[in-house]
């Protein structure tokens, strides 16, 4: 499948990018660790110890890195649809987050202050 942007009148035709990973940065690199997989179950792909983690979360690849250049911890919104999403809200009141419940979504920050949110069933649109 290709995309074919309109730049004027002149079409270009690109191939479909495929993301294998996008860098998070980070200052707090084990308790992130931590976080993605215990917590919410993410699977350690590859990692050098206290530098970087390349993750599985929910089928995307994460990588969290430590800010070492003169980088700035990354800011997002991560949002999870799981079908029973229960088990993982009960793991993370046991570990003392502050979850907010509202409407379809149990909303929670992780430990750098990035938004987190689970939405019952399929996704949300």
């Amino acid at each position: 499948m290709l995309l074919k942007p309109r730049l004027g009148r002149r079409r270009i035709r690109l191939p479909v990018v495929h993301c294998y990973s996008f860098t998070v940065f980070t200052e707090h690199w084990r308790e992130i660790r931590h976080f993605y997989t215990y917590l919410l179950g993410a699977q350690v792909v590859s990692e050098r110890e206290y530098r970087y983690t390349d993750l599985l979360v929910g089928g995307m690849p994460i990588c969290f890195r430590t800010c070492e250049n003169g980088e700035h911890i990354s800011h997002f919104h991560l949002y999870f649809a799981l079908l029973n999403r229960q088990p993982i809200i009960e793991r993370l009141q046991q570990a003392g987050i502050i979850l907010r419940l509202d409407g379809t979504y149990a909303s929670f920050l992780d430990p750098e202050g990035r938004t987190i949110k689970l939405s019952k069933g399929g996704t949300v649109q």
